[in-house]
């Protein structure tokens, strides 16, 4: 048997988190740890019952938070979770955290966005610091940001409407696949440190 590859999720039970875990729950040897708020309720339960590959298994874990509009959820979180994985994350070979950034934490691109995205943008502007900076920091790891794009996520959705769209340009698989080509061809000197889209584009701090 192959030694297995462990993934641990945030945020599993829809969106960008549930095609995530999908997508790697069906790769052979493989152990996804799904962390959700709470493991009793159905949409959880419902991730033990996914298609897996080969030798591949689901373990559920709670994670307390509070909303994920909140602006500390977005950009302490990932910390935290760095923090109490570290030594697991050390002790692997070809480690690598990526957090799911946005556009709109891009103060770069704050002149071309016209959406009232203040809490929200300064919250991926925070999470996007605390990436680069464990990047810096640990130079065995591969960290990294990423922007899924625009996405047909029940948030994504939202934003559509209100600018008048029927719904967001990008469907959650095709920002998935895009994701997790993105993950597998990382490397410390291309990748880390970096903020790119899920199309590979280097985006601007």
């Amino acid at each position: 048997m192959s030694q297995a590859t462990y993934v641990l999720i945030t945020g599993c039970n829809r969106g960008i988190g549930r095609g995530l875990f999908e997508t790697y729950i069906a790769r052979t040897d493989h152990v996804v740890v799904a962390a959700v708020r709470d493991p009793t309720a159905e949409s959880s339960k419902e991730l033990l019952n996914v298609t897996k590959g080969t030798n591949s298994r689901c373990i559920l874990v709670k994670i307390d938070s509070a909303s994920e509009m909140d602006a500390p959820v977005k950009s302490v979180t990932p910390l935290l979770l760095f923090q109490a994985t570290c030594p697991l994350i050390h002790a692997a070979k070809a480690s690598k955290l990526v957090t799911i950034s946005s556009g709109a934490g891009s103060l770069g691109f704050m002149e071309n966005l016209k959406v009232e995205n203040t809490a929200y943008g300064s919250s991926k502007a925070a999470l996007n610091f605390i990436t680069r900076r464990i990047h810096f920091e640990n130079p065995d790891l591969v960290a990294f940001s990423i922007n899924p794009g625009w996405l047909q996520t029940d948030l994504g959705n939202y934003a559509a409407q209100s600018a008048g769209l029927l719904a967001a340009p990008v469907s959650v698989q095709d920002g998935v696949n895009g994701i997790v080509s993105v993950i597998d061809g990382a490397t410390k000197d291309a990748t880390s440190g970096r903020f790119l889209s899920w199309e590979n584009k280097e985006l601007p701090w």
